[in-house]
């Protein structure tokens, strides 16, 4: 009697990997202990829940229209201790870029967001960014835009697509649209 709970936890983790909403090429961690436990109904796993924000605050579409860069595969980025998930949109044209990235997008724990603004203002050379959430401070070295709203903070970084004064707009772009979104 023990193997059917084991198959049903294995084939609900299953369906919760392949039906929460993932992007191409995403990937939600089974559930813990493939048991009875699993949770039931649309709510990822522990594991899958702290992965999946970052992958779904933007689109495919999103980063393709800010960048001008066609975006294969969107895939889980490792994250620092900071942050609650990263996401990397990575080049469709595989044969020329292998696995670089285009863009990705961090999202930051909430009560870290603090310190990292302070990171941000006071030991990184950055730009003040208005337009965006409540704050804004980029990078032109790194390409990379730090937005927040309240307790909510991400990071936005564009490895490939328009540089300059334009490079900034689509940072500002991807980055509004993240925050609305949390």
């Amino acid at each position: 009697m023990r193997a059917l709970p084991i198959t049903v936890g294995l084939l609900l983790s299953l369906v919760l990997a392949t039906g929460c909403g993932q992007s191409p090429g995403s990937a939600a961690a089974p559930a813990a202990g493939g048991g009875s436990a699993a949770p039931v109904g649309p709510a990822p796993t522990a594991a899958a829940a702290a992965s999946l924000p970052a992958c779904q605050l933007l689109t495919q579409a999103e980063v393709e229209a800010a960048s001008g860069v066609k975006v294969g595969a969107i895939k889980d980025a490792e994250k620092t201790d900071a942050q609650t998930g990263k996401c990397a949109f990575l080049h469709a044209d595989t044969q020329s870029f292998e696995d670089s990235e285009v863009a990705s997008i961090a999202v930051f724990q909430p009560d870290k967001v603090a310190s990292q603004k302070t990171v941000w203002t006071q030991f990184m050379k950055t730009t003040p960014v208005e337009g965006v959430g409540d704050y804004g401070y980029y990078n032109e070295m790194g390409s990379v835009l730090f937005a927040g709203k309240g307790d909510k903070a991400v990071t936005v970084q564009m490895l490939d697509g328009p540089a300059g004064a334009a490079r900034l707009t689509a940072l500002k772009t991807l980055a509004a649209d993240a925050l609305a979104r949390l």
